[in-house]
Order: C-alpha cells, then structure tokens, then sequence
C-alpha cells in the first residue's frame, strides 16, 4: 500500500453533506426515533427508484425489531461484571482418558503421590465494565490476562475449571447468551487472502446479520462500516497471504477485522492483543478505532502488551494483573493516585504502563520479594476504597443474587428465546449460497492454483490420448476406449477429492465466521 494509504484519518471528515445513518436494528428502515436523546433518521427502500427515501409507511416505529435477542437485555448500555472468578487447571487424571489411566493404575502404585497439584492460575478475580469505556487489561507475562479474557468470553479448554459469576447488568448469563450480545476479535488475524476487503465484508454480512434483515439493508451495513473504519481507499484491494500474495497492510488488516465484528452492531466487544505485531503508529490509530466505539456508547474490553504512553492515555479504564489477582482497577488518574498512596509513584517523564508493569512483575532472581511486595499490592487494593466500589458494583441483582448462590442454574433464560435458538444467524440455504459464492471467488482468484489445475488437466488429456490413439471399433478398440472414459472419470474425481486437504485449513476460519 502507499503511503496515503497508510495515514488515511480514522473519522473521515464531511465535505458539508448532512448524511443519513441507517439504522442496523430497525427492520424496516422506517420513520425516526430518538436513540440517546439524539433522533435518527429512518429510511425506505423504494424499489421503483432504487434510491431510499426518508419516512414511508410501515409498522409502528414505537416497536422496534428486537431481532430474537431477549427483551432484558437494551442493545446498548450494557455493563458486564465479574465476580469472585477462579481458575484451575485440571489434574493429570482428569486431563487423560480413562483408558489411559487405567493402564497407568496397574503399573504405577504410588501414582497418586506423584500427580503435581491443580495450578491455580486466577485468584478471586473481580472487575466491571460500563458502556462508553474502554477497559484495558494490563499485566506482564504470565499475569493471566488472555485467561481472563478467555474467561469472560466463555473460551476456555475444557481442561480448566472456572468458578465464579459473569452478569450482564446485574443478570447472570451462559455463553449462548454472551454470544448473542458480545463480539470477540482474536490476536490473529484470519482471512481468505484471495478476497478483497468488500468481498470479505459481504459474506461476513450474508452469514452473520440476522436473517430477518434484508440484503439491501446488509449493503447498506457494509458501506457504514466501510466508512467508520476508514477502509475507503482499500476496499477494493485483496487482503493478502503472507509470503504468497501481496495484499493490505497489518493496520488495514487489523481493522478489517473489527469491520467483520462491527457488523452486528454487538454492543459488547472483547478483543486480544488487538496491536501485537504493529508498529507504535498504527497501534495508535487501532486504539483510536477502539475509542471511537466506545465513544458510542458501547462497551470494550481488550488485552494489551506494553502500550506507549499516548495509547495509555486513551484508556477510560485499565486493569492491572499480577499472579492471577487484580492489583488495580480504575482510571489511569485514579491508577497514579493509588500507587501514590503506597509510596510508589511513578516517576516524571515515565511511561506509566511499562512502570506498572515491571512493578508487578516477577524478576527471575528476586521471586519472593516480588511475590510480596505483589501480595501487599493487590491485599491494600482489596481493602481500599476502590476495591470496596468495586465489590458493590459487581453485586448480582436482589431478586437473582439467592438463585445463583444456592446452587440454581445460571441460565435464568432456559424457557426463553435465547437458549432454544439456532446459532446460526442465517439458514442453510443463504450459508450455501455464501459459501460457493466465496470459494468460487477463492480459487478463481488464486493463480497458483488455477495454473497447477490447468497444467494437469493438460498434461492427463495429452498422455491418454497419445496412449489410446487410433482406436478400432472392434471388441478390443471398445474395451480400451472404456480404460480410457475409467481413466478420465478416475482424474476427475481425484482432482476433486484434493480439495478435502485444504478443509483443515479453514475450519478456524469458519468458526470465526460463525461467532462461536
């Protein structure tokens, strides 16, 4: 990409035409309505003119289409808390299967008292996140923030074990239910690198907005989207394989994929690692992407290695890790304030999150001291000010709080919409559609592949036809020429079954385009 490419603002600026937002939850586009105080302008399709106009007949605009998600849960202002969380992992016992461990019993008697411990890995976790903040989970290696991150999104091995309640304001909620609200952007950015950036955007449209919403309201999504994270002058442009296919840059591609979760209008979104691998100025211009959802009122949570100190200040809220526990939650003003108070403030001129950082930080050679100084940390954390907040803001609500403590299912919503409804978004028949559409783009875009494929072809018809050349009709001439129809059909139904090796490769890819 060139250099404009490369510095494209974030926000677009207006040249003076008041534009229209279409709205991503009303089905139809019609009439107006006041979201946050602000009106938004409703529009209607008219398939005469082809152009969308304002206003239009339709249903009552004061029943808004809730799209299947469950009435007690508003698309925005969602506060997500989190409430005395541990994780362990499992014992070798459990790890293994059962005729492994049986085995195993028979020749090792003394196996038991040589099984290590359960490692415990978070320890009474408590934190919260309100809507129109962008909360940063911070900590050096090992601190347990992509496991938090795991945790909170439902993600973790089957092989840990997870205590404590996640809630949705003040509601405990199960995985089916955080998905149906929440976006998750992984640290690895995966795409088919043959596609360009609208094409991505499209299929990812056609496959995981609601089925109820029609495609010219989708087009409609995909341009907003588009323009909100400045992927204007890339749009066109293919995505990319690294080493293969030259394609977008790893801002572009990072931003490409808070396109493909911003879709959905989630108004809760998770992301890990979001600058890994970028340089200081695009893991700003990433930051900034993420402070501008925030600003709309939704509710972000991500994990961040070593931001410089201009990204820090972006932050509304950081939480510090250290050993599993939480040594701090709260503004990075507030962060100064409290390490003040423990006789530790950080320096002038000092970056503040590599200080925080390296302060809770185990030093290979002085273990126990860090491990002290990191346990009267978060101890004084727990007993000040902060954490007693803290502890009140994540209560569960009154009339829920004595269902989930003695034992009751955490799924509050078992007889409601939510837990019988189908994961996919869209039916069978649309995904088929989307599929082909997308693997016929694939290989047809993908030279390498078209030239092997052609080049056999090429090759297989020449040998056979020399081999079997100058055929009589007689008996011998008909059973060669059925050889060579047995080759070709042979041939043909090879060249397809080599497509099953590359399945492997796209099957993360599909579940990311799932959401699960």
């Amino acid at each position: 990409m060139g250099l404009s490419d490369e510095h494209e603002p974030l926000v677009p600026k207006s040249n003076g035409t008041k534009k229209s937002k279409v709205s991503y939850d009303a089905v139809p586009l019609e009439h107006s309505r006041k979201v946050n105080g602000k009106s938004e302008i409703k529009l209607t399709f008219d398939k005469a003119s082809s152009q969308f106009i304002k206003g239009g007949g339709g249903p009552d605009p004061e029943t808004p289409h809730t799209n299947g998600r469950v009435g007690a849960f508003p698309e925005e202002n969602i506060t997500y808390t989190w409430s005395g969380i541990n994780v362990f992992t499992s014992g070798v016992e459990e790890q293994g299967s059962k005729l492994v461990n049986g085995v195993k019993n028979l020749f090792c008697k003394s196996r038991r008292s040589q099984l290590p411990s359960r490692k415990h890995i978070l320890k009474n976790v408590t934190g919260v996140a309100y809507p129109g903040e962008l909360l940063a989970i911070m900590g050096s290696s090992g601190a347990g923030k992509t496991t938090l991150l795991n945790t909170l999104t439902f993600r973790n091995s089957s092989s840990i074990i997870v205590n404590g309640q996640r809630a949705v304001n003040g509601i405990p909620i199960n995985s089916t239910t955080l998905a149906s609200l929440s976006a998750y952007v992984q640290q690895d950015d995966l795409f088919i690198g043959t596609l360009t950036v609208r094409e991505h955007l499209i299929f990812q449209a056609l496959v995981r907005m609601d089925r109820h919403i029609p495609v010219y309201q989708r087009m409609q999504r995909v341009e907003e989207v588009i323009a909100d994270l400045a992927l204007s002058k890339c749009q066109n442009t293919v995505i990319g394989t690294p080493g293969r296919l030259k394609g977008i840059s790893g801002g572009e591609m990072k931003r490409l994929s808070f396109a493909s979760e911003v879709l959905t209008n989630p108004p809760v979104m998770f992301c890990d690692e979001p600058t890994s691998g970028l340089d200081s100025f695009m893991a700003q211009n990433v930051v900034t992407v993420l402070k501008n959802m925030a600003n709309k009122k939704k509710t972000i949570i991500c994990t961040i290695h070593q931001p410089s100190s201009e990204v820090y200040a972006m932050f509304d809220k950081i939480l510090l890790m250290a050993e599993g526990r939480v040594a701090f939650i709260g503004s990075p003003a507030q962060a100064n304030e409290f390490f003040s108070s423990l006789g530790a403030a950080c320096p002038s001129n000092y970056n503040p999150a590599d200080y925080f950082i390296q302060l809770l930080a185990v030093v290979p050679s002085r273990e126990e001291t860090c491990r002290n100084t990191i346990e009267m940390v978060c101890d004084t954390f727990d007993r000040s000010e902060y954490g007693i907040k803290l502890a009140q803001a994540t209560e569960l609500r009154g009339d829920l709080q004595a269902k989930a403590i003695l034992g009751g299912k955490m799924d509050i919503f078992s007889n409601g919409n939510v837990a019988n409804r189908s994961p996919y978004k869209a039916n069978w028949w649309t995904q088929f559609k989307a599929v082909l559409w997308r693997s016929w783009l694939s290989v047809r875009k993908d030279p390498t592949l078209m030239k092997v494929r052609l080049l056999q072809t090429l090759m297989v018809s020449i040998m056979i036809g020399l081999i079997y050349f100058g055929q009589n009709l007689d008996q011998d001439g008909v059973m060669n020429i059925n050889g060579a129809l047995f080759i070709c059909l042979t041939n043909m139904t090879f060249q397809n079954v080599f497509a099953v090796i590359s399945v492997s490769s796209v099957v993360c890819l599909t579940t990311l385009d799932l959401g699960t």
